[in-house]
């Protein structure tokens, strides 16, 4: 958060706010964090039911988050303004076909001694799944003995655990992952899910992604929760996971497009026999091609759990003895 080497602090921010859906709260945090490079929080609407988390089930479509970035004021303020409503414009054409909603960003200055307090205020640790709560690096929640605790930096806005696809992921993982097992993470953004599948007792986790920021966010976040001797993070996709297969657990938090595709060059074949696979960031009404991309894989559909709009799909790779 500190200002670069040889820079003159600012004496202002601007904040920069828009209230969405939980479904779009994550879009509209990666479109604001490109701009916003000091960080971007988000801040649930209204009391949550627990006073310690947010609520414990994946968000639902209808909670209200605000989605809050700051910009240094100075003499390309309006140049920053043009940029915002910029990367907000495809999501709000996106959404306009859809029951979502993303208006246009409120603005307002605040005081560079405020800044940094406002920005953490609203960042609250969250229950996921039975034992998962994600929080950021500054909160120490009163957790149950058996707590699985993900720390990661909401300042680098590659999935911060807010959006229903990442929940179901989470929460499939918890449920299908067996302590020393070798885990995949294809498309890995924050390597949010390959850092709980270590906490949760994998023995060794390897992350992808095709953006170098996030290869670099997984590597930060997985030294600041102890699991960085146990992961490796490299830049790269389905054809650069092949060499160290096969994997008993894949996941894969990608768009449906870009699943069904993996599925028809081989994702199936990187499973070990009985392996298990688990698929996020699904449309529901994509759901049944994802699965019938799964099924013509030689894959065994096990579970599609639901969250509002959103499934994820778990399937198994069928046994050697089958």
């Amino acid at each position: 958060m500190a200002a670069q080497p040889g820079s003159t602090p600012p004496t202002a921010w601007l904040e920069v706010s828009v209230t969405v859906d939980g479904e779009m709260a994550e879009a509209v945090a990666e479109a604001l964090g490109r701009i916003a490079h000091q960080g971007v929080a988000l801040e649930f609407e209204g009391p949550p039911a627990d006073p310690d988390f947010p609520p414990a089930e994946p968000i639902s479509s209808d909670a209200r988050i605000r989605v809050r970035a700051f910009l240094p004021v100075d003499s390309d303020l309006d140049g920053k303004r043009m940029l915002v409503e910029r990367a907000l414009w495809p999501l709000q054409m996106i959404a306009r076909n859809s029951r979502l909603a993303v208006p246009e960003a409120v603005f307002a200055q605040v005081a560079a001694a405020d800044w940094e307090q406002q920005w953490r205020a609203h960042y609250k640790p969250m229950r996921i799944g039975k034992r998962i709560v994600v929080a950021p690096p500054w909160e120490t929640p009163q957790l149950a003995s058996n707590a699985v605790v993900v720390r990661i930096d909401p300042g680098q806005a590659f999935g911060t655990g807010t959006h229903p696809t990442t929940q179901l992921c989470l929460a499939a993982l918890e449920d299908e992952l067996h302590p020393g097992q070798r885990v995949l993470d294809l498309g890995c953004g924050s390597g949010i899910l390959a850092i709980a599948a270590l906490l949760l007792g994998a023995a060794h986790a390897t992350a992808f992604d095709i953006d170098p920021a996030a290869v670099a966010a997984t590597v930060e976040n997985a030294a600041a929760n102890g699991v960085a001797e146990r992961m490796l993070a490299l830049r790269g996709s389905l054809s650069e996971a092949h060499a160290d297969a096969p994997y008993p657990l894949v996941l894969a938090n990608l768009l449906s497009r870009i699943i069904i595709e993996m599925l028809q060059q081989g994702l199936a074949k990187i499973l070990a026999p009985g392996g298990t696979l688990i698929l996020s960031g699904i449309l529901q009404e994509q759901c049944a091609d994802v699965i019938a991309a799964a099924e013509l894989a030689g894959l065994v559909v096990k579970a599609v759990p639901q969250s509002g709009e959103w499934v994820a799909i778990v399937a198994q790779h069928p046994s050697a003895t089958a």
